[in-house]
């Protein structure tokens, strides 16, 4: 038993000192969700992936993705009037924007869900508040609008993997 322990952490370090390991360094964010009497709001910020050798970081700059979902068939679509990000620590705003997108309803399992995606958000990895200000089309009557403020807890994770070729 003790053989074969020994022999498989000598493989391993044979493996990492041969070059062929890769090293991680993702400076990320927590996918975060907000729930709403007419559904929910969910956002995620993902980096953009870096490789340098045996070394590869995800960072800055950012792509969010946005969803909503909706609890009820009657909803068509909706728009997007404000989106701002604010770093937390400095008060700094890093990215903000009126678009005034419009995305459909459409069925995803059981919910209907509209998505949004913003790309190149250059910022610094610190903490991160959303704020969005949206408005509900329904199939009948006026436009519902909302305003809300998602929290995204900034994390960081390196690692080390062995690459098989």
């Amino acid at each position: 038993m003790f053989r074969k322990q020994r022999l498989l952490l000598n493989l391993i370090l044979f493996f990492m000192l041969s070059g062929c390991n890769q090293n991680y360094e993702i400076y990320g964010y927590q996918k975060i969700e907000k729930n709403f009497e007419w559904g929910h709001i969910g956002s995620k910020l993902r980096g953009t992936q870096i490789t340098d050798g045996r070394k590869t970081v995800v960072k800055s700059p950012y792509k969010l993705f946005l969803w909503f979902d909706s609890k009820t068939p009657l909803d068509k679509f909706i728009k997007i009037r404000e989106i701002k990000l604010k770093n937390n620590k400095s008060g700094e705003i890093v990215f903000h924007d009126y678009p005034n997108l419009k995305a459909p309803f459409t069925k995803q399992d059981k919910n209907h869900t509209a998505f949004f995606l913003f790309k190149n958000i250059d910022m610094i990895h610190d903490d991160i508040e959303l704020f969005l200000r949206i408005e509900l089309y329904h199939e009948k009557g006026q436009p519902i609008e909302e305003r809300a403020s998602l929290f995204f807890k900034k994390t960081y994770q390196k690692k080390n993997e062995i690459i098989s070729h």
